[in-house]
């Protein structure tokens, strides 16, 4: 799922992005502490999913075409 130019502009967006960021910092934080592996396993499947959902806000990137011999 992409969001548009217009959904990516949206105040709603904006609000949710910045608290999805605060998460992923609030995760990263308590990911350098002394957990037991199950819970750093969990705890970086949450920062990922969450990474997935700032990933909507990303334009689609066009690659460059290489130059054909």
């Amino acid at each position: 799922m992409k969001l548009t130019e217009v959904e990516r502009s949206s105040a709603a967006w904006m609000k949710l992005k910045e608290e999805i960021n605060n998460q992923i910092v609030i995760m990263r934080n308590l990911n350098d502490g002394d957990l037991d592996y199950e819970k750093t396993l969990r705890l970086r499947g949450r920062i990922s999913a969450l990474k997935g959902l700032l990933a909507w806000g990303e334009p689609d990137q066009v690659l460059p075409v290489a130059d054909e011999p």
